[in-house]
């Protein structure tokens, strides 16, 4: 790269690098996604950034699901086109190793490779009239996967320090930090306008379970259990043991209808698996009710959002178990009986 565009490049890669070097948190990535989107509609006019995520576990595999900056989509971004596109990337995401552009009509889609976190492989898409050097790309490339390992680097920091937020039984974090974070999530919708939903699980009649077979047996139910939950959520959202046999899940930036997506995937994982008693060898058939609710649109406080979303569980377990109960239906009847 050579003269002043690429001097300027340079001090925009720079510039990121400074902004994202005062965060050490792993949530703070998302500056990351920023200072790139922001360089290339400036240097490059480019639509914005889209960031992706792939699941890849191997009991749950789930096709990409858009992770940052989803409200670019409608006034930037064709559907047909982006999803023809993700088609392609489907079928070879995890070995994409730096960058790829595929055309469609007199655009160009570019897709880069940010990294791999836990189970999930993370890329980003965007759009443009014009194509970008090739040098460059491969600068950029090289940038966003070093940035996202010492994101990563953070992250391993961070878990050390995190035990104390960690629940002994099933190793999910606890009520402690399930009240921090959502002090967290009520701050980002006041400076960045995001929502966020949260789910109430519940293991149905799990009292059963423990007078029947004993403590020992209803802790590893819990484990198992949650090691379903976890397996079917993504890392991007957080889980957490609140106490007893109920779980609490919070979806980042997201709304009902994705709860209720999220929500009707873990009943079907739970309901599919067979748990096994181990000092029998016999198998049981668990089911979860599950309470969904979102921020602000059901609450304004972290204790009216959890409120909301376990009394929307006891509404799951008192009309039949084993179902999911979204507060827009339960609080607004008629919009459930238009949908029934």
């Amino acid at each position: 790269m050579a003269g002043k565009k690429s001097d300027t490049l340079i001090k925009g890669f720079q510039s990121m690098l400074d902004l994202v070097s005062g965060y050490n948190h792993v949530d703070e990535i998302r500056k990351l996604y920023e200072g790139v989107d922001k360089l290339l509609q400036e240097e490059f006019e480019t639509h914005p950034l889209l960031v992706y995520s792939k699941n890849l576990s191997g009991k749950n595999k789930e096709k990409c699901r858009l992770h940052w900056n989803k409200n670019a989509i409608p006034d930037n971004y064709s559907s047909d086109e982006v999803d023809e596109v993700l088609e392609l990337l489907e079928k070879q995401n995890t070995n994409l190793e730096s960058w790829e552009v595929y055309k469609s009509g007199k655009a160009s889609y570019y897709s880069a490779r940010i990294g791999l976190r836990e189970k999930q492989f993370f890329f980003c898409l965007w759009k443009v009239e014009k194509d970008i050097p090739v040098e460059i790309m491969n600068y950029l490339s090289r940038f966003i996967q070093n940035t996202h390992v010492m994101f990563q680097k953070w992250q391993a920091f961070e878990q050390a320090q995190d035990l104390i937020y960690k629940d002994d039984v099933t190793g999910l974090y606890n009520q402690r930090r399930l009240m921090k974070d959502l002090d967290t999530c009520i701050q980002n919708f006041e400076d960045f306008k995001q929502h966020f939903c949260v789910l109430f699980v519940d293991i149905d009649h799990f009292k059963s379970v423990n007078d029947g077979h004993g403590h020992i047996v209803g802790t590893q139910l819990l484990k198992d259990v949650a090691d379903v939950i976890h397996e079917t959520v993504r890392t991007s959202d957080f889980l957490y043991r609140y106490g007893g046999d109920e779980f609490v899940i919070i979806l980042p930036d997201e709304g009902i209808e994705t709860g209720k997506i999220v929500g009707e995937r873990i009943l079907k994982n739970v309901k599919n698996n067979h748990f096994t008693v181990h000092k029998t060898g016999e198998e049981k058939k668990i089911t979860v009710s599950i309470g969904v609710a979102t921020f602000p649109e059901h609450a304004s406080t972290r204790q009216d959002i959890l409120e909301i979303a376990d009394k929307m569980m006891y509404e799951a377990k008192n009309t039949g178990r084993g179902k999911v109960s979204p507060a827009d239906e339960v609080l607004d009847p008629k919009k459930k009986d238009k949908q029934a």
